[in-house]
């Protein structure tokens, strides 16, 4: 049967993996309080706009009101009437009122009501490209003030409550904020207005305030382009901070975790595996072999007169003896074998997949490997040891001590028969 390589415990989540996990959501968080911040900034600043926009434009409309009040207070202002100055004439189509003056020099003055006065404000307005007033109503008395679409739809909503109306507006490739409140009617209005059915506070028209918005959202846009380019570029340097921190932590966790797993599990002289992993990794191959009806077997291998070697040589000696063993061992058994260090000078070897006989052929392998070798003490000394073996085949029902017990019988006997013996359990 082709042998198969120790299939053990199913591990725990390491230290590292825990690492890993709350470092990329400390990262996820980082990255979604900096992108929600970014969000909520861009909506902040779009409030922000339309209301310094909303105010800009209110006071626009506010001005024009103040001045349209002052002028209906004194009866409406005179020019004096010149080429680029014209009479109103729809004024005077109005029966009795006085629309023109002539002082003592001859010279003629015109009447100019709040509307006409408003409307040349606007025009100056927009040949600076500053702002445009327009006023209008859904019954103009002059045609050139009838409503475009968004003055006729605030006016509407003015009859239902509204108390005003803004939107941008596009014009090829400028863009306008269009703000409109409503008029109400005064005395001084009746004057113009005596044709409809209006009372004194009647909605009879509104004024829209137009403002130049392109620059300003261009600047806007611009700042928000800015602004998107370095939150993504102070979350990538998060991130690589993050990273490379992330990295040298989880490397030097894992460096300690290997480091911890070694000594817990790893005999700390020669390297094999510490009597308690060796005997969790016995049980758990036994466990299997049970369970799959396959051959086990183990071998006791305990260094002879090792005493001898410490009391002529040193303990430094005796320990090199040691490691040397054990690196003979790792070497010359498979890869799934079981080695550890089972006591003082002895190493305990687990072989699944092997009957005794087939264990036994390993152990008179190990034992010539081992009296061949020479091992160095010093720069002029060099020993050579032998070992003996106990070798068991564990047996359906059988306890992991009662095979150990067996086997160290059976090595027992080998060190009776005169060391550098492998012999079998009964």
């Amino acid at each position: 049967m082709k042998a198969k390589p120790i299939q053990n415990i199913k591990k725990s989540p390491s230290n590292s993996t825990f690492v890993k996990k709350y470092i990329s959501i400390i990262l996820i968080l980082v990255c979604c309080i900096m992108t929600a911040t970014f969000i909520g900034f861009h909506f902040k600043t779009d409030s922000l706009i339309k209301k310094q926009l909303r105010e800009e434009a209110k006071a626009y409309f506010q001005q024009i009101v103040l001045t349209r009040q002052w002028i209906a207070d004194h009866g409406g202002v005179f020019v004096k009437l010149e080429n680029d100055v014209q009479p109103n004439e729809y004024l005077e189509k109005i029966p009795g009122l006085k629309t023109r003056i002539i002082d003592q020099d001859g010279a003629t003055y015109v009447l100019k009501n709040p509307a006409s006065v408003t409307r040349e404000i606007s025009e100056l307005g927009s040949q600076q490209r500053i702002v445009r007033f327009r006023l209008t109503s859904l019954n103009p008395i002059n045609p050139s003030n009838t409503p475009d679409d968004f003055e006729a739809e605030s006016l509407k909503s003015f009859i239902y409550g509204a108390q005003e109306a803004t939107a941008f507006e596009k014009t090829g490739n400028l863009t306008f904020y269009r703000y409109m409140a409503p008029l109400y009617l005064d005395q001084a209005c009746l004057e113009c207005h005596n044709d409809h059915d209006y009372k004194i506070g009647d909605i009879h028209g509104g004024l829209s305030v137009t403002i130049p918005a392109s620059n300003f959202l261009d600047r806007i846009r611009s700042s928000k382009i800015y602004l998107a380019v370095s939150t993504g570029i102070t979350i990538t340097f998060i991130f690589l901070v993050f990273f490379f921190i992330a990295r040298k932590l989880l490397t030097s966790l894992k460096d300690a975790e290997k480091k911890l797993l070694a000594m817990a599990t790893r005999d700390f002289l020669t390297g094999v595996l510490n009597r308690r992993e060796g005997m969790r990794r016995l049980r758990q191959e036994i466990s299997r072999s049970v369970r799959k009806k396959l051959d086990l077997s183990i071998i006791l291998i305990d260094v002879d007169h090792f005493k001898n070697i410490n009391d002529d040589f040193g303990h430094l000696a005796g320990d090199q003896v040691l490691k040397k063993i054990a690196l003979m061992l790792k070497s010359a058994l498979r890869e799934y074998d079981i080695v550890c260090r089972f006591g003082g000078e002895e190493f305990l070897i687990g072989m699944p997949l092997t009957n005794i006989n087939k264990a036994e052929e390993t152990a008179q392998r190990i034992l010539k490997h081992i009296e061949k070798m020479e091992i160095k003490i010093s720069d002029v000394l060099t020993a050579r040891v032998t070992v003996s073996a106990g070798i068991g085949q564990h047996n359906i029902g059988e306890e992991v001590d009662d095979l150990i017990y067996k086997t160290d019988k059976a090595l027992y006997i080998a060190k009776n028969d005169g060391r550098n013996k492998a012999r079998k359990a009964e």
